[in-house]
């Protein structure tokens, strides 16, 4: 046999077996996953192991959930002013004043933590008493799979599927599962680049590395006129010929190169079949203050506001002229994943409003304002939307009303949204300054 053919059969004894479909085909050669994710090396290792990682802990979060059902709360912990004093003398370089707002940081910080320990007893208390069954460990590759129906725990009469982890981890595992994506693609360019030339290099009966030099010696030499042109024509960069020269033969030899592997795409067929994952669609509710708009809408949009930063001010009449559509229903829920005592006043009277069926009302007043509006300015909205001012104020200083906005906030929070404002439209995220046109070419279906 021509050796020419001997090398061919053996490049194609090397194509996948039709029992683990190829990830590449080129031509008749066939590449699997596994090589791929081989050449890709340490970040076809790591990505994936992080998934899984993360997986873990929701699924371990989602089983305390499960367990808590029911489970009355521990009482809001105090938080002595020793304690507090006690954080900014060990802290002392992370804090510069003003003293009050520094303290009331602390303790915030401080009862977030408690609440979160006791929390973390509960768990424990009720494992004991009523141990989940876990269907996967830290290091099963099942809890990779995507498949939504796949039980991985049953815990408090509940069943806990990978649905409800995927879901709980949507914006997470979206870019973790692009980014695995991009570097598979990148390694797949580079295996097919390479399979193009030992095929090519088989087919003239030498190998890849002899036909690259072929080609490249090939390559007419560069000229001083050449790099006096070049030199010439350059806006920017380097303009010493001893480091043109090289640039120049490099950029001739890699054009002649592509040329060659243009012209082997055409003759062998590529096909790379490494899907980008789907854009994440995310479930949230109305929160407190409700739909407004029709009861049975075309679109709904939920605008997550932080209230203070200008990009949610600049948003919310985008988003409301948004809801102008007769056939867009629009919730908003607060986004205040970071300690903002102002934002969260704001926030929180917002809620109170609603307890008085003013929440739409208020809340336009509220983030229509030039600035975030402080305790006087809330005070001043309140009366003018209405609301009984005595009732207003008492829900307004009730500890648990603000907890119940950090629990609201806490719920997109989850999902993986870290910053304000975010606009959903039909569970699809745009995050930051967002254009009313695209707003609505996405409430029309039209991306």
């Amino acid at each position: 046999m021509h050796r020419a053919a001997v090398a061919l059969a053996a490049l194609l004894a090397g194509s996948a077996s039709a029992a683990d479909p190829p990830a590449v085909t080129v031509g008749r050669v066939g590449i699997g996953l596994p090589d791929v994710d081989a050449r890709c090396g340490t970040p076809c290792v790591t990505l994936p192991a992080e998934i899984g990682a993360r997986k873990w802990d929701a699924l371990e979060a989602l089983v305390g959930d499960a367990l808590l059902a029911g489970v009355p709360a521990p009482p809001a912990p105090a938080i002595a002013a020793v304690e507090v004093d006690a954080y900014l003398a060990q802290h002392a370089a992370d804090f510069h004043g003003p003293p009050e707002r520094d303290r009331a940081a602390v303790a915030f910080f401080l009862a977030r933590e408690r609440r979160r320990a006791l929390r973390d007893e509960q768990v424990a208390a009720e494992r004991a008493r009523r141990p989940p069954v876990l269907h996967v460990g830290r290091e099963t590759p099942a809890l990779a799979d995507t498949d939504p129906a796949l039980v991985l725990a049953e815990a408090g009469g509940r069943t806990i599927r990978n649905a409800d982890v995927e879901r709980r981890l949507a914006l997470a595992l979206y870019r973790l599962r692009g980014e695995l994506a991009l570097e598979r693609r990148r390694a797949a360019d580079t295996l097919v680049e390479e399979t193009l030339w030992r095929l090519e290099a088989a087919a003239r009966g030498t190998t890849a590395d002899a036909l690259r030099a072929e080609i490249r010696a090939r390559v007419p030499p560069v000229t001083d006129t050449d790099v006096a042109r070049w030199v010439a024509s350059a806006s920017g960069g380097d303009r010493r010929a001893d480091r043109v020269r090289p640039y120049l033969e490099f950029r001739a030899q890699r054009e002649a190169e592509e040329t060659v592997l243009a012209a082997a795409r055409r003759r062998h067929a590529v096909a790379i079949d490494l899907r980008e994952p789907p854009v994440p669609r995310f479930a949230l509710n109305a929160g407190v203050g409700g739909w407004r708009g029709p009861r049975r809408p075309r679109t709904r949009v939920v605008f997550l506001t932080g209230y203070r930063g200008a990009g949610s001010r600049a948003m919310w009449p985008v988003v409301k002229a948004l809801a102008d559509d007769p056939g867009v229903a629009l919730a908003v829920r607060p986004l205040l994943p970071f300690w903002d005592p102002e934002a969260t006043a704001v926030a929180t009277a917002a809620r109170c409003a609603t307890a008085q069926g003013r929440f739409w009302p208020f809340h336009d007043a509220a983030a229509s304002r030039d600035a975030l509006p402080d305790a006087p300015a809330l005070a001043r909205i309140a009366a003018d939307v209405g609301l009984d001012l005595d009732a207003f104020r008492t829900c307004t200083a009730d500890p648990a009303t603000a907890t119940a906005v950090a629990e609201e906030s806490a719920e997109a929070e989850r999902l993986g949204f870290e910053a304000a404002p975010v606009v959903l439209v039909d569970g699809r995220a745009f995050g930051g300054v967002q254009s009313l046109d695209g707003l609505r070419a996405a409430a029309r279906g039209g991306r």
